[in-house]
């Protein structure tokens, strides 16, 4: 027998049957999966798996940050220190005084090097001048006196027409509680420079007896003793005019002193030449020395020549006016 449901019932029974569970819509079409899927349908911003990806992929970033800056900070680690930089001293001033000593034994002992120094130039020359290097700056800084106070020194050791164009460290070694230094030194002069060579005249063959006593007595030369004279016709051209000249100059001992760097002795310069080394110049050729060198121009130079040849026409004209008349004395 079959029950018969009228409309109101069925509804009510439907409304009960909704309260308890979803509706699950029958599948459809061949091959169907019978899976339940979540309310919303493909693609639905409530799906789970979905939902979770944007927090993974933001975790895999922040351990890749932390992995490289543990990776950096291990590089940094091991990197040595860079070296700490040494703080710069204040460089010490220098003297331009002059604090050299001088005396006696001094100045014939700085005119007898000068005259080896000359001589071996003019022979050799030094060709390791040119090519030697300069001293590093900071070793120059740290170790050495500053230039101004070399090239002071050096002034006082030149020739008052011998101007300086430079002047270089070229090396340097340690003299007890100082240093000993060796410079390049490039300088210039208004004028040519000579040198000359001083020197006993000897007495020529034949002659007679009356000019060979007075012959050691004679002023050839009013700056030397009787009996010696330049040799201007054999003088030797050192420095052209307004050339370049390059030698080497040392400083024998720079010292601080009272807080100051001070040049306590230099040897003499290649170009030297003042009025105590016109003293040795005789004093060598009195005791006994067979020549003896000095530097000048051409201006000095000239009245030695002149003084030569006015002594001798003087000794012809005495001597013919005395001897030369028959019967005389």
């Amino acid at each position: 027998m079959r029950a018969v449901v009228f409309p109101e019932r069925e509804e009510r029974e439907f409304s009960q049957r909704s309260n308890l569970q979803p509706m699950i819509p029958p599948a459809k079409g061949k091959g169907a999966s019978g899976a339940v899927r979540p309310p919303g349908g493909r693609g639905a911003p409530g799906r789970p798996i979905e939902a979770g990806l944007p927090a993974l992929a933001v975790a895999l970033c922040l351990l890749a940050l932390f992995s490289l800056s543990i990776l950096s900070w291990w590089k940094e680690r091991k990197r040595p220190a860079p070296p700490v930089a040494a703080p710069r001293i204040a460089p010490v001033p220098a003297s331009l005084a002059d604090d050299e000593p001088h005396s006696f034994a001094r100045l014939r002992a700085d005119y007898a090097r000068w005259q080896k120094e000359l001589l071996h130039w003019l022979k050799e020359g030094d060709p390791g001048v040119r090519e030697a290097r300069r001293l590093d700056p900071e070793v120059e800084r740290q170790q050495l006196p500053p230039t101004q106070a070399a090239r002071a020194c050096l002034q006082r050791h030149l020739m008052r027409l011998v101007t300086i164009d430079s002047i270089e460290p070229i090396g340097y070694e340690r003299v007890g509680e100082g240093v000993a230094i060796d410079y390049r030194v490039v300088v210039r002069c208004r004028i040519d420079l000579f040198a000359v060579l001083a020197t006993r005249l000897p007495l020529s063959e034949g002659e007679p007896d009356p000019v060979a006593r007075i012959w050691s007595d004679l002023l050839f030369d009013a700056y030397l003793p009787p009996g010696c004279l330049h040799d201007v016709e054999q003088k030797h051209l050192l420095l052209p005019a307004n050339e370049p000249f390059v030698f080497r100059w040392r400083v024998e001992r720079a010292q601080v002193v009272d807080g100051q760097w001070k040049i306590l002795l230099a040897a003499p310069s290649l170009l030297e030449w003042n009025v105590v080394f016109v003293a040795a110049e005789i004093m060598a050729l009195r005791n006994g020395e067979p020549f003896a060198l000095r530097i000048a121009g051409n201006r000095c130079l000239l009245p030695f020549a002149t003084a030569d040849e006015a002594t001798w026409n003087e000794l012809v004209f005495r001597y013919q006016a005395t001897w030369g008349v028959p019967g005389a004395e």
